[in-house]
């Protein structure tokens, strides 16, 4: 969980000392200046965390099995399924400090409510009905989850044209699948 929880500390601390006050700034400004300078500033967060995913998502269990003796190797394929959550994070971690840098922090602070539901109900879901991999599964559905909520909110906020964002989580799920159907699939070992 350290691991996989790099990348959402990194977009996390980037996006508050970096992003916040950049979206402060750019909303004194026009609405299409600030979104012409949020894609390129998504893509600079992306290209950041891309190496981190990519590792973790491909090599987890390798990883896992150079770093830590046998009783901890079973955690290198929870390494790989959570970096697929952090493909979503990344995207969303992108803009949820948006209405916050706008002023609106009741909205900020209804949108870390949503994603703490949606995470606790994930979790519970997904453990009910498989227990281990369920829950870890929870936790990537409720990024998943969460994206939609997040772009509900920032909208009111001129954020537009989510092509992007789409285009990356499709993209890089795409390859984490097709590398997992290849290597095989980050499950418990029987």
């Amino acid at each position: 969980m350290s691991f996989a929880k790099l990348v959402e500390l990194l977009i996390e601390k980037l996006s508050w000392s970096l992003l916040f006050p950049i979206y402060s700034e750019l909303r004194n400004h026009e609405v299409s200046r600030l979104y012409s300078q949020l894609t390129r500033i998504k893509l600079i967060l992306w290209a950041i965390c891309l190496p981190f995913i990519l590792m973790f998502g491909v090599f987890g269990r390798e990883f896992v099995s150079f770093l830590y003796d046998p009783r901890y190797h079973e955690a290198g394929w929870m390494l790989e399924l959570l970096a697929l959550g952090s493909v979503f994070f990344a995207v969303g971690g992108a803009i949820i400090n948006i209405p916050l840098s706008f002023g609106d922090s009741k909205r900020h602070m209804w949108l870390q409510f949503f994603r703490f539901v949606s995470l606790i109900g994930c979790l519970f879901v997904g453990a009910s009905q498989a227990g281990i991999v369920g829950l870890l599964v929870g936790i990537v559905v409720a990024q998943v989850a969460f994206y939609p909520i997040l772009m509900a909110a920032t909208h009111k906020f001129g954020i537009r044209g989510y092509g992007s964002d789409i285009t990356f989580m499709v993209l890089m799920s795409a390859v984490l699948v097709m590398v997992w159907s290849i290597k095989g699939w980050p499950l418990p070992a029987s």
